[in-house]
């Protein structure tokens, strides 16, 4: 059994290690046993070196993991190939999927969306929250930097943890943003940052929302930012009750922000 795994991130791990997992290098089965991952990018882990935010590096102690896996002598990462019709880099290796199958027995596609999407009715104006999140976390694909020293007012659209992640990061001040993880350039246009107000918007109510009482808490507790109170009747519970999670995200959004509005 020979298996090509196609991205680089997470979700490729964590299929290659269970593969590896359940034909142990030392039986009759996993000695016939090869797992190759294919990446556009150089490095691996995708996501998780491109996604998570840079005052949560204990989000990245998932690659321990990964190393394991890819100690494996029946494991390679192939890095800076292009399989498919995804743009890519000037510096890729471009192979179709095609000349794939006379090699491998099993074709695993475990990559997520590689172009972001944006809604017409937005116009030009709007940016996507994957090129923001590119942006401050050096991704090569090297997004067109957010026109911070000329926004007062930005809208997120979409109350899940990337939102919050934009958020906290484009609120915190210089010295807070100083130590972490983001390439310099971003720092120093973060520092000019006019960014005054933001606000997040989405279909549904506070009883819904996709992020996490952790995450909203950091966001409640950031030094010098305050969140303008919301009406207490968009904050009941939803009918038939709230659930331990929904309880805590509503009681936070009760309480309000440490700094007072």
């Amino acid at each position: 059994m020979k298996i090509a795994i196609l991205g680089g991130g997470p979700s490729s791990f964590y299929c290659a290690s269970r593969i590896l997992q359940k034909a142990p290098i030392a039986s009759s089965r996993g000695k016939e046993i090869q797992v190759h991952i294919y990446d556009r990018l150089w490095a691996p882990h995708g996501l998780v070196r491109y996604g998570v935010a840079p005052d949560h590096p204990e989000v990245k102690n998932c690659t321990h993991k990964f190393d394991e896996t890819a100690q494996d002598p029946r494991f390679k990462y192939f890095g800076n190939v292009n399989i498919g019709s995804v743009p890519a880099f000037h510096h890729n290796v471009e192979l179709p999927v095609s000349s794939l199958r006379a090699h491998y027995s099993h074709i695993v596609l475990a990559y997520g969306a590689g172009l972001p999407f944006v809604l017409p009715a937005l116009g030009s104006s709007a940016i996507p929250a994957l090129s923001l999140v590119h942006w401050y976390t050096g991704h090569p694909s090297n997004p067109v930097p957010p026109p911070l020293d000329k926004t007062q007012h930005m809208t997120l659209m979409g109350h899940g943890n990337v939102s919050l992640d934009i958020a906290r990061l484009f609120l915190s001040s210089s010295e807070r943003i100083a130590p972490l993880d983001i390439p310099r350039d971003a720092q120093d246009i973060m520092s000019t940052s006019k960014l005054e107000h933001i606000s997040i918007a989405s279909r549904r109510g506070p009883a819904q929302v996709a992020f996490t009482a952790k995450e909203l808490r950091e966001l409640l507790n950031l030094p010098d930012v305050s969140m303008s109170p919301i009406d207490p009747r968009l904050l009941e519970p939803p009918p038939g009750g709230a659930s331990r999670q929904q309880s805590r995200i509503l009681d936070l959004l009760r309480k309000g922000s440490a700094a007072k509005f």
